[in-house]
């Protein structure tokens, strides 16, 4: 007599990304929004890097550090990616008119991490000049 068992397939593959993700969705002065989207429920990691850094690893970016050029800005992470679906990263903090690199990946419950996501070379909006209007003085 056979005894049939079940395996559930999270934990024994890491996450994969799904539809050339991730990809930048919008972007102002001073923050990001990323779209990502995996196979298994996950939480995402990111590290964003000047324009110049190389890209970390998986295990790197998981913890939240660069490749150890020095070209670090920014990481953090968000928790509740559910699988098969579109979500948004929002990412703030980040300078008016500069090129960033922004690398991500995915961790499961069994902690297993997918290989790194990346958009390079993207620019937030520069603020515009302000002027201040001075009165004309007649004698």
């Amino acid at each position: 007599m056979s005894i049939p068992y079940y395996i559930n397939a999270e934990g024994v593959n890491p996450p994969n990304w799904l539809s050339s993700q991730p990809t930048l969705n919008s972007v102002d002065t001073t923050s990001a929004t990323f779209q990502v989207k995996f196979d298994e429920a996950v939480t995402a990691y990111y590290v964003i890097t000047s324009n110049t850094g190389s890209e970390p690893s998986s295990t790197q970016v998981r913890n939240g550090e660069d490749s150890g050029d020095g070209q670090f800005v920014l990481a953090g992470s968000q928790a509740g990616i559910a699988a098969d679906t579109y979500s948004y990263v929002d990412v703030g903090g980040l300078g008016d008119g500069v090129t960033y690199n922004a690398y991500f990946v995915g961790e499961d419950s069994t902690t297993d991490i997918s290989v790194v996501g990346s958009v390079t070379g993207f620019t937030t909006t520069a603020d515009p000049p302000s002027f201040q209007v001075l009165p004309i003085l007649t004698p």
